[in-house]
C-alpha cells in the first residue's frame, strides 16, 4: 500500500510533466520560438522522452548495503555522492544500514540480518548488489551464496589487501579505500623533518586492523623512527598520552569510533579530542578527519568512493560486465589546513604540486568572484527565463487539472490503506492528518484525530511514542530530516496507544507534496507478534529453556570467536568442564521437579563465580561448561588462574541447596584445558579435552578439579604444593641465615650478606630461585622478610657483645614490595630498638629495579634509615636501571658490581672495561666497592689492580651455617689483618 500511495503522486507528477512536453511540442511547430522553447525544455529537463517514461518497465532493482549508520560522515559522504553522481539513471535504488560501529555484531547477528533481507527481497530479486565497507561485502557475499545466485556486486571502502579474493570471485569490480600510508609519511617527514616518533591512533574495528596491518608492513621501511600505536585505551587515556607528545612527533589518524570502554565516537567528535589534546601535529588519511587544528594530509574521500561507485553502476546499467570492469585503487589528493600551516611553521611552498588549501584568507577579488559569476548567470538566463514563463502560462491550468485529478486519487486510496497513515509536518513532526486505520491501531477518540490541519487538541509524536530512547521526539525529527534529505525511510518504532500500552510498529517515511506544502507521510503496520516470535526463535535457538544459560550452540559460538581473539593477541583462555557428582541420585529420590531446581540454583552459583564478560553454559542434563577468555598469555599462569577459579566452582557448589524444607548436599568434577596461545585448533578440540579431563576428575575420586594435560597438571600441583608447604614454613620458622664472608684486600673478614636458606622435612634443602619468586607473587615475602631482618638484628646484637666479632657488619636483601611498604622505616626501626643491634652495623641491600617506579619515594625511605645510621648497598649495580642522574641522590654507602661482570672480566674486554668503569665512578661519588662472584685469584688481582679491595666468593668462602661463620672469622683474624671498612 505505501507503494500505491507512492505511485499515485508520482503519476500527477508524470502527467503534469507530459502535458508541459506535449504543450512546448505544439509551441515549437512555430519556427520563430524554435529556440526559446528549446532552452525551456533543455533547462526544465521536460523532453518529449519524458511523456513516454510513463510506459517503460520498472527500473532494475539496486539493494546498497552500507556496513555503518546513518549520521557516519563516512558513509554519508559515501552514499550521497553514489546519488549525485547517479543522476537521473534509471535504478530503484533501496539503502540497507548494517550499523556494525555501535556495537561488535557476533556471526548470529549477520543470520539475522540476512533472514531479514532475504524477507524482504526475496520476492522481487535485486539486480545487483552495492556493498559500502568489509562488512556489507561480506554479507554480500553470503547473500549472493544463499539466495541470489552470481548476482552481480560492485563494492567501495574495501582495503587492497583483498584484491587476490575479489578478483578470484567473479562478476565483481569497484573502488578501493586504501590510503596510500607511505607517500603520507614521506610527505609529513619533508614538511616536519624534525620528526623523531610516528604515533597511530585507531580503534579496534575490522577495518581499522587492516589498515594498520598494511601500516605496519610500510613500517619496515622507516626503521630510523620511532613507531607507536594507540589503540584499545579508553579516551581519557588517550588523551593523557597525546598530550603528553611534543614538536618531535607526528600522529597519524585512523578509524576511531569506538574506546576500550565502549564509548562510541563520530569521525567529527574523535578527530576534535585529538586537536583539543595533542601537542604534536595531526595527519589525517580521509576527509572526514579533515578538522579545524588538524594539519592535513593525502587524503580520501568517502564522496569520491561513492561518485566512482556510481559511475561503474552506470556502466553496468549500460550492459557491462563487471568481469571487464577494472577494480580501481583510490586516489588521495593533499590538503592541509592554512591554520595548522602556520601553528607548525610549514612554509606553502614545500608543498605538493596540486595542494589544496583550506581556510586561506582570500583578497577582495577571489571574495567577489561568486557574485560576480551569479551575476552573470543572472543575466543570462534573464532573457530565457522571460521568453518560458510567456508560453508557461498556458500549460500552467492543464497541469493544475492534472494535479487536482491526481489529488483525489490518492485521497481515496489514502482511506482505503490497511495501514496506519499519518501527515505530518516536515519540520515540528506535529499530526496533520490520520486515516481511519489509524484511530483503530492506536486507540484515539476522533475528537483527539485531527481531520484537518485545524485541529483543537493536535496530536504529537508524544503522544503516540514510548518516548525512551531511541523512541523520542529529537529521534523523530532527526528520521523526518533524513526521508526529507536523504529518500524514503523505513525504521521499526515502539509506539504507545491511547491507554498507554506499548507495542511495536514499523515506519515507512517518505515526502510529499499536499496542497502545496511539503508533508511527511508516515505509514505504520504493527509487527508486534512478529517480533515476539523472532525473540522466541532466538531464546529457543540460543539459550536453554530451564536455566536461561547459554545452550552449546551460542557456547560454540563464543568459543570460535574468543579462539579469534587469542590467536590475534597472543592471548590465553580456558575451558572448564562441570559434571554434577550423583545427580541421577537427586532424581531418583526427589522427583525431577527437584531436579531442575538444583539445576536452576547451580547455574546462579556458577554464573556468581566468573567475571563479566566469561560464560556459563549448560550443554544438557547436569553438565555445564565455563568458558574463561583473556587469561594471561603465559601458559603456567593461564593455568593458575583457571586453577583457582576450579576450585572456587567446588567450594561453592559444596554448600548445601535448600528448596523449601527440602535439603540437598552436590559436589562437582571439573576437567579444566587451556586454548589459545600459539596453538590453531577447531572448537572440537578443547571440548574434548576438558570432557576428558572431567572424567580424569571422576575417576579419581570425585569433587576435584583435573587438567587435561598430565605435565600441566603436575606443574600446577607442584606449584600449589610448594605454596603450602611456604607458608607452613612461615608459619612454624623453617628457615635460617647462612653468612657468606665479604673480604678486605688484605685478607680480613670485614662483614657478610646474610642469605635465606630452607630445609624442608620432605623436600630436603629448597633452593632459594624456586621459592623466592613464588614468595613475591603470593605475597609471602612480607613476612619472610621481616624475619630475616628480626634474625640479623638479633645476631649483630649478639656480635656485639663478642670483642672477636663485634665490628662485624651484615648485609640484609630486601626486596621492592617489602621496601615499598608505607611503614616500612617504622618496622625496621622497632626491630633495631627491639633486638639492641646498632643501626651503623646493619646495611641493606637493594636492586636497581626498586629505582623505576616513584624513586622520589625510595629516597624518602633511604633518608629517614640514613638518619638513624642505617647503610645502603645498591646490589647487582649495572644490570638494571643505572640512572647516574638518580644514583647521585641516593644516599649510599657501597656499590656491588655484579658477578656477571666479574665472571668473564679476564676473557671478555666488554666486561673488563664495565668493572674499570664501576671502580672510577664509586671513587668519583665517595663509594666504597665491593665486587662478588670472586673465584679465582687472577679475577682478585684484576680488581686490586683498578682500586676494588672487597670481595665476597667461593675463592673466600660459600655461605656458611651461623656457627661454621664465626670459626671462619676467627681463624682468618688470626692469620691476616686488614683495614676495616670504613
Amino acid at each position: 500500500m505505501r507503494m500505491r500511495l507512492q505511485s499515485c503522486w508520482l503519476t500527477a507528477y508524470d502527467l503534469a510533466r507530459a502535458a508541459l512536453a506535449d504543450a512546448c511540442q505544439q509551441l515549437a511547430s512555430k519556427r520563430w520560438l524554435r529556440v526559446p522553447i528549446l532552452m525551456l525544455m533543455l533547462g526544465t529537463g521536460f523532453t518529449a522522452r519524458a511523456a513516454s517514461e510513463l510506459e517503460l518497465s520498472p527500473p532494475p532493482l539496486a539493494l546498497l548495503l552500507v556496513s555503518y549508520h546513518q549520521g557516519l560522515a563516512w558513509s554519508d559522504d559515501q552514499v550521497s555522492g553514489f546519488i549525485k553522481a547517479l543522476g537521473d539513471a534509471r535504478l530503484d535504488l533501496r539503502i540497507e544500514y548494517l550499523d556494525t560501529k555501535h556495537s561488535r555484531p557476533s556471526p548470529a547477528y549477520f543470520e539475522q540480518v540476512e533472514r531479514l533481507l532475504i524477507h524482504k527481497y526475496g520476492a522481487t530479486k535485486p539486480a545487483i548488489l552495492l556493498a559500502s565497507d568489509d562488512d556489507a561485502l561480506d554479507l554480500a557475499f553470503q547473500l549472493r551464496s544463499h539466495q541470489f545466485e552470481n548476482i552481480p556486486i560492485l563494492f567501495s571502502g574495501i582495503g587492497r589487501g583483498r584484491k587476490a579474493e575479489l578478483q578470484a570471485a567473479g562478476n565483481i569490480s569497484g573502488i578501493f579505500d586504501d590510503v596510500d600510508i607511505s607517500k603520507n609519511i614521506d610527505l609529513a617527514l619533508k614538511l616536519r623533518p624534525q620528526t623523531r616518533r610516528l604515533v597511530f591512533i585507531h580503534d579496534q574495528s575490522r577495518s581499522s586492523l587492516s589498515q594498520i596491518d598494511s601500516v605496519r608492513r610500510e613500517l619496515r621501511g622507516y626503521t630510523q623512527y620511532q613507531h607507536e600505536f594507540l589503540s584499545d585505551l579508553s579516551i581519557s587515556e588517550l588523551q593523557q598520552r597525546l598530550s603528553r607528545l611534543g614538536e618531535q612527533d607526528l600522529v597519524f589518524m585512523f578509524a576511531f569510533n569506538r574506546d576500550a570502554q565502549g564509548q562510541v565516537f563520530s569521525h567529527e567528535r574523535s578527530t576534535d579530542l585529538w586537536v583539543a589534546a595533542s601537542k604534536a601535529p595531526l595527519i589525517a588519511q580521509w576527509d572526514i578527519n579533515m578538522r579545524p587544528g588538524v594539519l592535513g594530509g593525502r587524503l580520501v574521500t568517502g564522496r569520491a568512493q561513492g561518485q566512482t561507485l556510481a559511475r561503474l553502476a552506470q556502466q553496468w546499467l549500460q550492459g557491462g560486465s563487471l568481469d571487464k570492469l577494472p577494480m580501481i585503487d583510490g586516489l588521495g589528493t593533499p590538503v592541509f589546513d592554512f591554520a595548522a600551516l602556520q601553528r607548525w611553521q610549514v612554509r606553502e611552498a614545500d608543498l605538493p604540486a596540486g595542494t589544496l588549501l583550506i581556510n586561506k584568507p582570500s583578497n577582495w577579488f577571489d571574495q567577489l568572484r561568486p557574485v560576480l559569476g551569479l551575476l552573470l548567470a543572472i543575466l543570462i538566463g534573464a532573457g530565457s527565463i522571460i521568453m518560458m514563463l510567456l508560453q508557461l502560462l498556458r500549460v500552467k491550468r492543464r497541469s493544475q487539472i492534472a494535479l487536482q485529478r491526481s489529488e483525489s486519487n490518492y485521497r481515496e486510496l489514502f482511506n482505503a490503506s490497511s495501514d496506519a497513515v499519518s501527515i505530518h509536518d516536515i519540520d515540528s513532526a506535529t499530526i496533520l492528518k490520520t486515516n481511519q486505520q489509524f484511530s483503530a491501531m492506536y486507540g484515539f477518540s476522533s475528537e483527539r484525530v485531527p481531520a484537518n490541519t485545524l485541529a483543537a487538541v493536535p496530536l504529537q509524536i508524544e503522544d503516540i511514542s514510548s518516548n525512551q530512547a531511541p523512541f523520542t521526539r529529537t529521534d523523530a525529527l532527526a528520521w523526518f530530516k533524513a526521508a526529507a534529505d536523504g529518500g524514503a525511510q523505513l525504521f521499526e518504532w515502539q509506539a504507545k496507544n491511547a491507554r498507554g500500552e506499548l507495542f511495536w510498529v514499523e515506519i515507512s517515511l517518505h515526502v510529499e507534496v499536499i496542497d502545496g506544502e511539503r508533508r511527511v507521510v508516515a505509514s505504520a503496520r504493527d509487527v508486534t507478534e512478529r517480533r515476539a516470535a523472532q525473540d522466541e526463535i532466538r531464546n529457543l535457538a540460543f539459550y536453554d529453556p530451564l536455566t536461561r544459560l547459554p545452550n552449546r550452540r551460542l557456547l560454540l559460538d563464543r568459543l570460535k570467536h574468543s579462539q579469534d581473539l587469542c590467536a590475534r593477541h597472543q592471548q590465553r583462555g580456558a575451558l572448564l568442564f562441570v559434571d554434577l557428582d550423583h545427580f541421577k541420585n537427586i532424581n531418583d529420590t526427589a522427583g525431577h521437579f527437584q531436579g531442575d531446581l538444583l539445576l536452576q540454583a547451580v547455574a546462579l552459583r556458577l554464573s556468581a563465580c566468573v567475571r563479566e564478560g566469561d560464560t556459563v553454559a549448560r550443554l544438557g542434563g547436569d553438565e555445564f561448561v565455563v568458558m574463561l577468555e583473556d587469561l594471561h598469555g603465559d601458559e603456567l599462569d593461564a593455568a593458575s588462574q583457571a586453577q583457582t577459579v576450579g576450585r572456587k566452582i567446588l567450594t561453592t557448589l559444596d554448600h548445601r541447596f535448600e528448596f523449601g524444607s527440602q535439603v540437598h548436599h552436590s559436589s562437582a568434577s571439573v576437567g579444566v584445558t587451556l586454548f589459545g596461545g600459539s596453538l590453531i585448533e577447531g572448537i572440537d578440540e578443547p571440548m574434548k579435552r576438558a570432557d576428558l579431563a572431567m572424567y580424569q576428575a571422576k575417576s579419581e575420586g570425585r569433587n576435584m578439579v583435573r587438567f587435561f594435560d598430565p605435565q600441566m597438571q603436575s606443574v600446577v600441583n607442584q606449584r600449589a604444593a610448594l605454596e603450602t608447604d611456604l607458608r607452613e614454613a612461615v608459619q612454624t620458622e623453617q628457615f635460617e641465615l647462612h653468612y657468606q664472608p665479604q673480604i678486605a684486600a688484605g685478607g680480613r673478614v670485614l662483614g657478610a650478606e646474610a642469605l635465606l636458606r630452607w630445609t624442608h622435612g620432605r623436600r630436603g634443602a629448597v633452593s632459594p630461585a624456586d621459592f623466592i619468586p613464588l614468595a613475591e607473587d603470593t605475597g609471602l615475602i612480607l613476612p619472610l622478610g621481616t624475619w630475616v631482618l628480626e634474625t640479623a638484628c638479633a645476631q649483630l646484637a649478639l656480635w656485639a657483645g663478642q670483642p672477636e666479632l663485634t665490628d662485624l657488619a651484615l648485609s640484609v636483601n630486601v626486596s621492592a614490595r617489602q621496601f615499598r611498604q608505607v611503614d616500612f622505616v617504622e618496622l625496621v626501626l622497632d626491630i633495631l630498638a627491639r633486638s639492641g643491634a646498632r643501626p651503623g652495623r646493619l646495611k641493606l641491600e637493594l636492586t636497581e629495579s626498586m629505582l623505576v617506579a616513584d624513586v622520589e619515594a625510595v629516597i624518602a625511605t633511604m633518608n629517614a634509615l640514613k638518619a638513624h645510621g642505617v647503610g645502603f648497598s645498591l646490589d647487582d649495580f649495572g644490570t638494571g636501571y643505572s640512572s647516574l642522574s638518580y644514583l647521585k641522590r641516593l644516599p649510599l654507602e657501597q656499590l656491588k658490581i655484579d658477578q656477571g661482570f666479574v665472571r668473564d672480566l679476564l676473557t671478555d674486554p666488554n666486561d673488563a672495561a664495565i668493572a674499570k668503569m664501576l671502580i672510577a665512578l664509586a671513587a668519583t661519588l665517595g663509594l666504597t666497592v665491593i665486587a662478588e662472584g670472586v673465584e679465582t685469584e687472577a679475577q682478585r688481582d684484576f680488581l686490586a689492580s683498578q682500586g676494588c679491595l672487597c670481595y665476597q666468593g667461593y675463592l673466600f668462602s660459600r655461605a656458611l651455617a651461623l656457627c661454621r661463620f664465626e670459626e671462619f672469622v676467627k681463624t682468618q683474624r688470626s692469620l691476616a689483618a686488614g683495614p676495616a671498612l670504613a
